[in-house]
């Protein structure tokens, strides 16, 4: 799947991207994890349309069923399922899915990645959302005090990058 087609607006494009791709899935016969992929990136394409969707849930489901341990998949689709409660003004489900997005992801990468910055972001945003502004100040703190460590080290670009996307959420 192309998820930036869904980013751009590009629906259409997005959504025959997934079916040739589940097309090659089934011609191939996965075993499971392609398909939590694209279950995965199907829910952020309908997700990126504003509709709501149990695609994140079933691609839990099936990757819990096919013993499928990617933290990286599980951090994808319970951000998803996080900007999806947002999206319809749930955001103390959204903060609570931020949570086990974050969760997953610092198992993958560790806990000072530039990336769990990311989703702190995100928590951060759904916080404001939900006035919880401390925990909001919090989660964004955190955040940038990751992406200084990172620029401390040298990565620069990457770190320029999320701390735009962070401050972005707290507006």
């Amino acid at each position: 799947g192309n998820p930036l087609c869904g980013l751009a607006g590009r629906y259409e494009d997005a959504r025959r991207w997934l079916r040739l791709a589940r097309g090659a899935v089934a011609r191939i016969g996965d075993p499971g994890r392609l398909e939590v992929w694209l279950e995965i990136e199907e829910g952020w394409e309908q997700v990126y349309e504003g509709k709501t969707t149990d695609l994140f849930e079933r691609a839990l489901q099936r990757a819990r069923s096919a013993g499928v341990d990617d933290p990286r998949r599980r951090a994808s689709a319970y951000a998803g399922m996080a900007e999806m409660a947002g999206n319809f003004g749930r955001s103390d489900e959204a903060c609570d899915f931020d949570r086990r997005a974050m969760a997953e992801y610092e198992e993958a990468v560790g806990a000072e990645h530039p990336l769990v910055a990311q989703y702190l972001g995100d928590l951060a945003r759904d916080q404001i959302d939900a006035g919880k502004y401390a925990d909001a100040i919090a989660s964004a703190s955190r955040a940038l005090r990751i992406l200084d460590a990172d620029a401390q080290r040298g990565d620069l670009a990457a770190e320029s990058h999320q701390r735009a996307y962070v401050e972005q959420q707290l507006g």
